[in-house]
């Protein structure tokens, strides 16, 4: 699920390309979660068919910017539109819901290019809708007030910062820092090898990876609950991809904070972007929490949460590139138990 930059998400809209591929502390409170419940026997998930998208321009910013996202906004006429205003409000109605209704079109179009290619809603499918459709519609809004101002429509907020893209480093700088035995993952090829370079992919574009990762994740979770899914194994999910982006995140603080002073000082100065950090970065945490019963060998599926990458991330050396900026977390003890020793 890899965006190369944020000017590239209207030419994947026209073409329907196939996809690739919450604020506070976390203080101490990590815990053991509960055993999922067996998922009740809802109504069959939908089929879609490719929609006819729009790409936004600056006349929808008040609908885009809108604190609550409006079904009135929906053209229920479109048999897939209604389909999925039907079934995602039982499914996810406080995250993957309300991305839909924003850029309704767009996310219909990823559920038929997913990488089946069916136009069937499942785990993946939904998966990749919730992610790429994050992406664009953070795409949408930077032209927005305040304009070039990167900003994160996450769980209907948004949250604005005073990043401006191309004012930071490539998040490719990850590669100065990082553990190299963390080099092997594919995520890290995709995105800090092969994409990390483009200085279109700055920092503000790792923090739009790590919260559409995270509400991917979210969304792939609640449709566990309320669905189930036998037919994947082991899954590397949104789930494990929001895990490896908070460990590239304080990867990249202690790069720029080495290297890069001038990135460093932008993100550490800013209230604003350090609020985002934040925010992202707990939700990302309570997603983890609830994954755990997810992730155990006997779970079907199972999803995949790198271990050697949730141990760096929770390591003494990269919290403490956390504590410097001001974004508290939970601790290794935290976890333990659960995803750690």
């Amino acid at each position: 699920m890899m965006k190369l930059n944020l000017g590239l998400a209207a030419l994947f809209a026209a073409a329907f390309l196939s996809a690739c591929g919450g604020g506070g502390g976390g203080g101490d409170a990590a815990s053991p979660a509960p055993a999922p419940a067996p998922a009740p026997a809802p109504a069959p998930t939908p089929t879609v068919s490719s929609v006819t998208a729009v790409v936004p321009t600056v006349a929808d910013c008040p609908r885009l910017q809108s604190d609550t996202a409006s079904v009135a906004a929906l053209d229920l006429s479109n048999a897939s539109i209604k389909a999925l205003n039907d079934f995602l409000p039982s499914v996810d109605a406080t995250h993957s819901y309300t991305v839909f209704m924003r850029r309704p079109a767009d996310f219909v179009n990823w559920i038929v290019n997913a990488s089946n290619s069916t136009g069937k809603v499942d785990l993946m499918s939904l998966g990749t809708a919730t992610h790429e459709t994050m992406h664009m519609d953070d795409t949408a809004l930077l032209p927005c007030a305040p304009a070039n101002q990167a900003k994160y429509q996450f769980f209907d907020a948004q949250l604005v910062t005073d990043l401006t893209p191309g004012s930071t480093a490539a998040y490719g700088i990850v590669a100065q820092t990082i553990d190299p035995s963390l080099k092997a993952a594919p995520r890290y090829t995709t995105y800090i090898v092969n994409a990390g370079s483009n200085p279109g992919n700055d920092f503000h574009v790792l923090l739009d990876e790590l919260a559409a990762y995270t509400g991917a994740g979210y969304t792939e979770l609640q449709y566990l609950k309320t669905i189930g899914d036998n037919s994947a194994g082991s899954y590397d999910s949104n789930v494990n991809g929001a895990m490896q982006f908070m460990a590239y995140l304080e990867y990249y603080l202690k790069a720029a904070r080495l290297n890069e002073p001038a990135t460093y000082t932008a993100i550490k100065s800013s209230p604003a972007t350090v609020n985002a950090i934040q925010t992202i970065w707990t939700r990302a945490e309570q997603v983890l929490q609830a994954a755990y019963p997810y992730t155990a060998a006997t779970a079907t599926p199972q999803l995949q949460v790198d271990s050697a990458y949730f141990s760096a991330a929770y390591s003494a050396d990269l919290l403490a590139e956390l504590d410097a900026i001001g974004v508290t977390h939970a601790t290794a003890a935290s976890w333990s138990g659960t995803y750690l020793p």
